[in-house]
């Protein structure tokens, strides 16, 4: 069954002000759709509309008050935004941000007061950002940080509540630009390596930031902080053979976990042995995914992962319980389980719990399935 979204998408997901999930992506009219649980942690309704012109892939961030905005790029390369107008209601229209960008924007809640700021790649090639003049507020100008980067950013936050901004330049290496009590100095720091990929940011259970990016050799690296807030340390080499941008999540234990599409179209699965502690082997999450997957935690701390299978359908898969197993893959467009995982009952502690329930396999076109021996894969990173 083909459903109302684009190809090759990235899923924005956030939670509402009740914890539940809401998931926002293109749709195949270049409007932008969005679904959501109707209950915290519960079923999912259908995908609706939000009407414009959508290019590329949303960003989605809750304001202090608890309503959720969403980022998009327009037919006219100038920032839209909409967001709710009371916590878990309904949508405003479309408020045009301006600007000139090139890519998708990434929104994120900052500061300790939870105002919204959003980075966009302009069409120079320089970062630029807005954030709110106040929590739930209106915006303030475009700021201006320079560089040439070839990347989306990631955007990281200290305790404190600055901000720090991580994209790829033009030789492939990684740029740091960090903000001091007075904003942004403009001045960039070179943290090597020779990316492929969009870079993901997940948090070690100390404050300690990570950064995952694809290298050169297909495999997955992780450069992480050496103390909170402080320098990075070298590149690690985690392996495996990705052909997506990584996903990044951590469990409600702490341990960092990260998400890709393999060589085989399939979803892996990397994650750490134990809070800030080393990583363990991959475990494949079967299925064949058509888009990079996006990463979620539900309103009780359970991990999620939203992903695009053939027909451009949604999938969407989660843990069990905490610290236990994955459920099923679950259609978002006609909310059913679906086969296709056999392999996939991944523990979040270890693999004692291979016996945990799965969803009883339904057959026919619903089905994600696997890849046929010698077909070509191709890179869906960035």
């Amino acid at each position: 069954m083909s459903g109302p979204l684009a190809t090759n998408i990235k899923f924005a997901i956030t939670n509402n002000a009740d914890g539940r999930l809401e998931a926002f992506a293109r749709g195949a009219d270049n409007a932008l759709y969005h679904i959501w649980q109707t209950a915290p942690g519960g079923a999912w309704a259908t995908w609706a509309s939000r009407g414009g012109i959508v290019q590329g892939n949303p960003a989605a961030a809750r304001n202090a008050d608890g309503r959720l905005a969403v980022f998009v790029r327009g037919s006219n390369n100038r920032l839209y935004m909409a967001h709710q107008i009371v916590p878990n209601g309904n949508w405003t229209n479309w408020i045009d941000l301006g600007g000139q960008i090139f890519d998708e924007p990434v929104a994120q809640t900052v500061r300790r007061d939870g105002r919204i700021a959003v980075f966009v790649r302009g069409t120079d090639n320089r970062l630029f950002y807005r954030i709110q003049n106040k929590p739930n507020g209106e915006f303030g100008d475009w700021v201006n940080l320079g560089g040439y980067i070839t990347s989306a950013p990631v955007i990281g936050q200290h305790s404190d509540g600055r901000m720090e901004v991580i994209v790829r330049g033009t030789e492939g290496n990684i740029y740091l630009q960090r903000e001091a009590n007075n904003g942004f100095s403009g001045g960039w720091v070179n943290l090597g390596g020779i990316v492929t990929s969009y870079m993901a940011l997940g948090y070690h259970a100390d404050g300690r930031m990570a950064i995952f990016a694809r290298g050169t050799d297909m495999g997955l690296y992780v450069k992480s902080q050496l103390t909170p807030g402080g320098a990075y340390g070298e590149w690690l080499r985690l392996g495996g053979h990705l052909t997506s941008n990584p996903a990044v999540a951590r469990y409600a234990d702490g341990r960092l976990a990260a998400f890709v599409r393999g060589a085989n179209g399939a979803l892996y699965q990397i994650q750490q042995s134990a809070p800030n502690g080393r990583w363990i082997e991959w475990r494949s999450h079967g299925g064949y995914l058509t888009n990079n997957p996006a990463t979620a935690l539900q309103s009780d701390g359970r991990m999620a992962v939203v992903v695009q299978g053939t027909a451009d359908v949604a999938y969407f898969s989660s843990q069990i319980a905490l610290g236990k197993g994955w459920s099923g893959w679950l259609q978002l467009e006609r909310a059913r389980a679906v086969s296709g995982m056999a392999e996939k009952l991944l523990v979040a502690s270890n693999m004692a719990d291979a016996d945990a329930a799965v969803p009883e396999p339904v057959e026919g076109e619903d089905v994600m399935p696997g890849v046929e021996p010698g077909t070509l894969i191709p890179d869906l990173a960035e």
